[in-house]
Parts: structure tokens; sequence; C-alpha cells
């Protein structure tokens, strides 16, 4: 894409891998090692997202336009509640990784503590049974270089995060692209959060990762056609 935008990536996951979509004169943002700061113990920090706008805000200055992937997704929308913001794409987004009261298209939370109990076991496979589920080659996985501490405060953060009080104060324009075959976050969360926002929703075909082997102006061609109106829930 030619625009500059603040790209934030997924649990687990370089952000790079969303560099072939949003260009090398974007900035990427590695989640993963911010979780730890987003915690007080075991418990989501009530003002994370001001910690998020803190660290990011000189990035987000040199950018004006925020992007987000998954976990990054939620990070991302966090941002947008609380700056000015031109544009923003989310990718695999929901307002809750875990089922609330009003809220059904999520996991139970043990399925995260589950994960959690697995991560602190030696030479586990949680990340590499994420790739897979992702639809990513199975080579991702060995690309972390993220600390058990880390991912297991990864996990801690989407169980607690929850934006379906906050989606609706975000005013920019902005677009949710999921995949119709996701098995980590179905579709539906992502429409719900599209509808929240007033977004526009885009439905495409693939899995969490929808977007792997997409090259550069495939996302502005989809944005292109939301835009005049053919794809919005």
């Amino acid at each position: 894409m030619a625009d500059k935008w603040l790209v934030f990536g997924g649990w687990g996951m370089d952000a790079g891998l969303l560099r072939p979509l949003f260009g090398d004169s974007s900035i990427y943002v590695d989640v993963n090692p911010l979780m730890p700061s987003l915690l007080n113990g075991a418990t989501l920090r009530p003002d994370w997202g001001c910690i998020v706008e803190r660290e990011y805000a000189r990035e987000f200055k040199a950018t004006g336009r925020i992007a987000g992937w998954s976990t990054g997704a939620i990070v991302a929308c966090s941002l947008a509640k609380r700056v000015r913001t031109s544009k923003m794409v989310l990718l695999s987004a929901t307002p809750s990784f875990c089922r609330r009261e009003g809220f059904r298209f999520g996991w139970k939370p043990g399925v995260l503590v589950a994960m959690r109990e697995r991560l602190a076991v030696p030479h586990n496979t949680v990340l590499g049974d994420f790739v897979a589920a992702a639809g990513l080659p199975p080579d991702y996985a060995g690309r972390a270089v993220y600390s058990a501490d880390t991912l297991i405060a990864g996990l801690v953060f989407l169980e607690q995060a929850c934006l379906l009080n906050i989606a609706s104060t975000v005013s920019c324009p902005s677009f949710v692209l999921h995949g119709n075959r996701d098995e980590i976050v179905p579709h539906q969360a992502g429409a719900a959060l599209a509808r929240s926002m007033g977004a526009q929703f885009r439905l495409v075909d693939g899995g969490h990762a929808f977007f792997a082997g997409w090259g550069r102006g495939k996302i502005d061609r989809l944005l292109d056609d939301s835009l005049r109106g053919r794809y919005v829930l």
C-alpha cells in the first residue's frame, strides 16, 4: 500500500508478517513484548489502552493510519479510540477473544488457561498448533523468539481484554476484513465488531491468516470495493 501505516501484529508472530500488505514505509509493532507491561500480576490493567497510547504516540504521529491483525487488531482498535486517525484496517478482529454475556462468538476462558499451562512445559507445541490453525506454513513456529512468560502474558491479555463497551466510540473510517474459514476467531466476531463501530466489513476466502501470500495492492482493491458499497454488512 502507498500509505504509511502503524501496523500491530498478532500473538506469537512477528509483525513483519504483514509487511507484504502494508509496504516497507509503514511502521510495524510486535505486540508480544508489550503484553507483560499491560498486566498487573495476572490481571489486565484497567488503563492498558492508555499505556498503548503512551508507548506508540511517536510512531502514530509519523503515520496517521492504524492497522492490526488478531491480537494486534484489539490493540489497534483501542488506540483508535484515543487518537484521531484518518483510517483503520482490522484483520481477523474481534471485540472479545472469549465469550461474555451478550457475546457468544468467542472461546471459553478454559481454552486459554489450558494453553498457558502447556506453555509452561518445555518443548510444547502450543505455537506450532496456533500456526497450523491460522493457516500459516509450519516454519513460522520456528521463527518465534519469545519466552514462555511473554506468550503467557499475551494469553492473559486475550482472556481479559474486551472492546464490547468501547468499540462504538471509534469514529474514524474503519474496515474489517475476515476469513470465512477462520478457526481461531469466528468471522461472526469480526462482523459484530464492524457493526458496533459502524465499520465496513468484508468476508474473504481463507483462515485466520487469510492474507498469507497476498501482495501489495490487494487490500487497496478490497477497500476500494467496500467504499463503493459492494461489501458492507
